[in-house]
């Protein structure tokens, strides 16, 4: 298929093409909780019979002089270099590209979408709100559609960043605080659009093989929660819950269950 032009939409334009992808199709510009939000949509739309299976995920390219000197500028990026979510020494976000998209139908597969939370701080363009509400009632909604009270495991937003990682271990303290917790984003560096696609990758992963991967880069935990430090750890995970919370204050929580 022939496909030319500059909008945003024009990726899935032409995705949807070259599949011969007849049912509905959208960009989600939701910057950090992109790829999750645009799951949540894709699931919804097949639940409702728009569609019989849906292709859906996050795609981050942000690895450019512009886009480096506007995180900069925002003082949103580690000086040090690392990323060290949840870690005392956490200092800000590194920069990663990447792309994960996942297959979705109404036949059994790896895991099961058990529910879905979207919300927004209205707080402010590049911080979530301080108290934590928007992340609260994202996880709170995901969490009353899939008919579960907690999880087996969070996997995380977890940026690095000192404002964003206390926000959220508050609420998850809050309302899962049992759970096992890991972010990805230690060993990815922060995506953008792709970080929700790749989060509900490893939270698939866990429920499907009962592997929960660690925080890399979490050495000094600056909270009580059940961080998974150093290794991976196996075992019977029965469900897990994916966190994106973006600027602009848009949050996503997704909840998956064993097949």
């Amino acid at each position: 298929m022939e496909s030319r032009g500059f909008s945003p939409s024009a990726v899935a334009a032409r995705l949807a093409g070259e599949f011969n992808a007849n049912g509905p199709v959208a960009t989600v510009s939701l910057a950090c909780a992109s790829g999750a939000t645009a799951i949540a949509e894709a699931a919804r739309a097949v639940s409702l019979g728009e569609c019989d299976v849906a292709l859906a995920g996050g795609v981050g390219a942000d690895v450019d002089p512009l886009m480096m000197a506007g995180f900069g500028l925002l003082g949103a990026l580690s000086e040090s270099g690392i990323s060290r979510p949840f870690d005392r020494r956490r200092d800000g976000f590194v920069l990663g590209e990447g792309a994960g998209m996942v297959v979705l139908s109404t036949k059994k597969g790896l895991a099961r979408i058990a529910g879905s939370g979207r919300t927004l701080d209205a707080s402010s363009l590049t911080a979530p709100a301080p108290d934590g509400d928007g992340a609260r009632r994202a996880m709170r909604l995901a969490l009353a559609a899939a008919h579960l009270k907690s999880v087996d495991v969070v996997q995380a937003h977890g940026t690095s960043t000192p404002l964003n990682d206390a926000v959220e271990a508050r609420a998850i303290q809050q309302l899962v605080g049992n759970a096992l917790v890991s972010s990805i984003k230690g060993a990815l560096g922060h995506t953008i659009a792709a970080a929700g696609a790749l989060g509900f990758l490893a939270a698939v992963e866990a429920v499907a093989t009962g592997t929960v991967f660690p925080t890399v880069g979490l050495e000094v935990p600056d909270s009580d929660l059940r961080h998974v430090l150093g290794r991976a750890l196996v075992r019977r995970i029965d469900s897990a819950m994916i966190n994106s919370f973006a600027f602009g204050g848009a949050n996503c929580s997704l909840v998956v269950t064993r097949a």
